[in-house]
């Protein structure tokens, strides 16, 4: 492991007198031994504009108790972006693909969601497709900048690189106000997945199948309302509450695909409320890390002897829609057809119970339409 590239933390904070309950207290740092145990490894940023706010979440989670999984942490440092950018970009994307092969599960916080580019490039290193999501009010595919990297353009960035290995790219939260109708156009032609704010709100269980099937996941301070922020700049009236951040980072801790969890774009100001946002992502952490325990390890493409097969007949579009459920979780799934798509084998799109009712009554569901226009 490239532990070169990274500040030790460790010193900055062993002074504190964490007790035996904290994160701080059993937080792995710079060790080979401690490292290969690890099954969840911390990764801070710094950037411009994004100086101190990495250690300002780490000193927020160090400080929570931890939950009784005790998940095995190891805390990489901070990695610093140079003026070389493309080089530094280049070194953090080959430090996660690194992580990967070592089966670790990442999280990434401090500094803004156009690390989300070296995050998704690390995945197209192996050469498999993927599935990535930010949580945020709005999103851009802009072409200003081009020859930078920003968090307005890394999206386009990353749809245009002829090895993207990028299936699907789904956006939780938006706030439609905020968008740039052509920016929706984009998303449309390119068949990703949006699910605005009030549907969230409607229906939080609904965005658990959602987040089951995503690979990297980006959370954006931004996607707060101001008044849960703590006073965010690039928070509005509207947005998501802190306890529904947290909801989602439990269905991402409990999904079997989720490699990489980012937290992004929290700016300590001086007219903030002392740290808020730090507290934001650090009880997010935690929600994540209580969850990751409990996952099931389940898919029915490994194995499907757990799982309740039903078939939903549609005359109108001579179609049989297939379900499974799964025994061990309740969670559904629902398969493309191996004909009509064009797969060489079996394809599985997680859903919920509300799409196996829709097939029931006649129509076809959301989530298989999408599907199957990515597909074909």
């Amino acid at each position: 492991m490239q532990f070169h590239l990274f500040e030790n933390v460790q010193p900055l904070f062993q002074s504190n007198p964490y007790n035996q309950h904290q994160f701080g207290s059993s937080m792995a740092h710079q060790t080979e031994d401690d490292f290969d145990h690890a099954n969840i490894v911390l990764i801070g940023v710094t950037e411009a504009d994004y100086e101190e706010e990495a250690n300002l979440t780490r000193e927020a989670i160090y400080k929570l108790h931890k939950p009784s999984n005790n998940a095995k942490l190891y805390d990489l440092g901070n990695f610093q972006f140079l003026p070389n950018e493309q080089f530094s970009i280049e070194q953090l994307t080959n430090v996660v693909a690194e992580l990967f092969e070592y089966n670790k599960t990442v999280v990434v916080f401090g500094g803004s969601t156009k690390t989300m580019y070296s995050l998704q490039r690390a995945f197209a290193m192996s050469k498999q497709y993927m599935n990535a999501a930010i949580i945020q009010p709005n999103f851009e595919f802009s072409q200003k900048d081009a020859d930078t990297l920003t968090d307005q353009n890394y999206l386009l960035k990353l749809t245009k690189h002829p090895n993207s290995y990028l299936f699907n790219f789904s956006q939780i939260g938006l706030q439609q106000y905020l968008l740039n109708p052509e920016n929706l156009m984009i998303q449309k032609e390119l068949n990703f997945t949006t699910m605005r704010l009030g549907a969230l709100r409607d229906d939080i269980k609904e965005t658990e199948p959602l987040l089951r099937d995503v690979n990297l996941l980006g959370v954006s301070l931004r996607a707060l309302k101001y008044s849960e922020s703590g006073g965010q700049e690039g928070c509005g009236p509207n947005g998501l509450y802190s306890e529904e951040l947290a909801q989602l980072m439990r269905y991402a801790g409990m999904s079997d695909q989720l490699q990489c969890l980012g937290l992004f774009q929290f700016q300590q100001t001086t007219h903030q409320q002392p740290k808020i946002g730090a507290q934001v992502f650090a009880e997010a952490f935690w929600c994540f890390v209580e969850a990751f325990a409990e996952r099931k390890r389940e898919w029915p493409e490994k194995n499907d002897k757990n799982f309740i097969r039903y078939t939903v007949s549609n005359d109108e579009y001579d179609l049989e829609l297939i379900f499974l459920k799964s025994e061990l979780s309740g969670r559904w799934w629902i398969q493309m057809p191996k004909d009509k798509a064009m797969l060489k084998k079996k394809f599985y799109i997680p859903c919920s119970y509300s799409d196996y009712k829709t097939a029931l009554e006649g129509d076809i569901p959301e989530r298989w339409l999408n599907g199957f226009n990515k597909l074909g």
